[in-house]
């Protein structure tokens, strides 16, 4: 972690926080207006979950199971360009801002809210 962060020091337009809990997490996450993952490979990221659970659209370099494409959830890009490219698009085009923000919130509520999920079971449960 000291390598990044002190490549990061070197940079004016970041502030690198290191390691965080996840309320002051979750508390940065709701200042965001979109998440911009650019690793150059992963699993399926905690941090989608919590750009979701807070209504904001994800534009990354990787797409765990084509979940983000094929629900709508943001924008895959493949180069600093199209990362670059998919930024202001998402910043600027209020239309397809909602759009993915309306389809975030669906789909975190029909895929990972838990009282949602939780209030599945129950009418399982309550049918048998």
């Amino acid at each position: 972690m000291l390598k990044t962060k002190e490549s990061a020091d070197k940079l004016d337009n970041l502030d690198f926080k290191g390691r965080q809990d996840f309320n002051e997490t979750n508390r940065i996450f709701t200042q965001a207006r979109i998440y911009v993952c650019t690793s150059s490979s992963e699993g399926f990221p905690n941090t989608f979950l919590q750009a979701w659970s807070n209504e904001i659209p994800v534009i990354s370099t990787v797409d765990p199971s084509d979940v983000v494409k094929q629900n709508e959830l943001g924008i895959i890009c493949d180069s600093v360009e199209g990362l670059s490219e998919a930024i202001k698009q998402l910043l600027t085009d209020q239309e397809m801002y909602n759009k993915y923000s309306n389809n975030v919130s669906n789909y975190f509520k029909k895929a990972h809210d838990a009282d949602f999920q939780y209030d599945r079971l129950m009418e399982y449960i309550n049918k048998k």
